[in-house]
Order: C-alpha cells, then structure tokens, then sequence
C-alpha cells in the first residue's frame, strides 16, 4: 500500500491541540464521556520519509465534547491519573483502536496501530495473554499492535521491563520506547522501534549540535536492529534531513494531523489515488 500524503491538513483533522491550553475538567465531566463514549482515539499516519508512504498511525487519546469540541490529553488524563484509572482509559484506546485497524484491514488499508501504555500495564504480567487473547477475538495479527512506552518508565522500572517486554515481543507484538533522547542511555533488548522526544527532528538544517545528535541515535539505532521515528516533523528542511540520514520513519503534522477512525479512511483513500 502506497499513500503519499500531503503537507496540507485535512478538513477531518484536529487543531494543533497539543498547543492549545485546556482548563482541566472535572472528574464528574469525565465519568459522564466515559458514559457517552465521548473518549476516542484520534489517528496520526506515520511515514517513510523519502517516499513518503504511510507505514503505521499512532492513536492518540481525545475527549469528544459535545460543547467544547475536541479536546487533548490534557483536559482528562491528569485526572484519571490522580485516581488511578488509566488503565481503564488504556483498555478504552487499545479496544477501538483495534476496532478501526479491524475496519481498515476489510478495506484494504494494512497498517499497524501504535498504542501508547503505562506503567500498570508493563507491571501486568497478564499483558501479553490478555492481548493475545484480544487479537484473536478480533482475528488480528499481533503484528498489528504496536506498544509504546515511555523511555523514562522503561529505565525507571528496569526489572519490570527486562521481564515483560521480552514476552511481548515473543508473543509477536512490536514494542516501541517513546519519548526517546540521545541522553537515555539504557535500552531494552526487546526495543525494536525508537520515537524520538519531539524537538530531537527540529531545525536540523541550522542546528548542527542537534542533527549530529540525531546522527548519534541513528546510528545507534541500527546497529542494534533498531528503528527509529522523528516525531514532531512540520517543515520540508526538517523532512529532506531526515530523508538524507536514513531515519526510517516520521510522524507529524508536515504529513498529517491526528484525524478520527472515520476521517483516516477518507484521508488516506485519498491520498492513495493522489
């Protein structure tokens, strides 16, 4: 499958919601969008550079407010910590977000979705069994799965990692460190995806500290068998830079804005006749 996106956004994608500031709500507003499936996953194509092509999406969590509109992370995930419910927000994202990879696959669009994951699910034992046992009631591959998490957690919580990420990669899901910099030192041997921090993949035809960085991480990266993703990415310098240091993937709003499950079919339907 071949998309070539464009630079320009698509009317079905959200605003920069990352930059936009949110008063947080309350945790009775939050029971009421569980309530009223309110909660989504919002979409965002990662790319091979050079060629453009959507290789995978990344599902990111968003709040679908009847009054306000759509609404970040921001508004809702610092309350659920408190209360120690992200799991179930966890279990929300990785339920539709297979939901939609399953509906995209019957329209032959085969692409792996990237699920981010907390520290509750990495101390799960019963992670690896309970998500194969998600697949098969969904008939999916693991290969579909891709489990994100975050570089800090991983190093932090280093038994933890050492025990469950080797059985996630066993049980044929891509596991993937986020939030990744040249500074993390330590990385798991299950790791077969790197994200880069966002910033890492910025101005790197002026910044020459900064590209001879991510110079560094790359040519880590390969020689473990590693892949890497830029994320962040909203200009052409920063794309052709990226392209001329074999960075294997790239994700931001150069190539397209996070979109629900309904407008990342139209999307990249197409950007597949473009």
């Amino acid at each position: 499958m071949k998309a070539r996106p464009t630079a320009r956004p698509s009317m079905h994608c959200t605003p920069d919601l990352d930059r936009r500031p949110v008063d947080t709500m309350s945790m009775a507003d939050i029971w009421r969008a569980l309530a009223d499936d309110q909660l989504q996953p919002w979409f965002q194509p990662i790319v091979e550079p050079r060629s453009r092509r959507v290789i995978a999406v990344e599902a990111l969590a968003r709040w679908q407010h009847p009054e306000l509109g759509i609404l970040p992370p921001a508004s809702f995930v610092p309350i659920l910590e408190q209360r120690g419910m992200l799991r179930q927000l966890t279990e929300l994202m990785l339920e539709k977000s297979l939901y939609a990879c399953q509906d995209w696959r019957r329209a032959g669009i085969a692409l792996p979705v990237s699920v981010n994951l907390g520290v509750e699910s990495l101390l799960d034992p019963e992670l690896p069994s309970r998500l194969l046992q998600q697949m098969r009631i969904q008939n999916l591959p693991p290969s579909c799965l891709i489990l994100e998490f975050n570089s800090r957690m991983l190093r932090e919580q280093q038994a933890a990692a050492e025990r469950a990420l080797p059985a996630l990669s066993a049980a044929g899901f891509a596991v993937a460190a986020d939030d990744f910099t040249a500074g993390n030192g330590w990385l798991p041997p299950a790791i077969r995806l790197l994200k880069l921090r966002r910033g890492c993949a910025q101005d790197l035809s002026a910044a020459v500290e900064q590209r001879a960085a991510l110079a560094a991480i790359l040519n880590l990266a390969r020689g473990r068998g590693v892949a890497v993703v830029a994320i962040g990415v909203e200009n052409e310098m920063d794309c052709a830079a990226l392209a001329q240091l074999g960075c294997d993937a790239a994700q931001g709003y150069l190539f397209g804005a996070p979109m629900s499950a309904s407008g990342f079919s139209r999307w990249i339907s197409t950007a597949e006749k473009r």
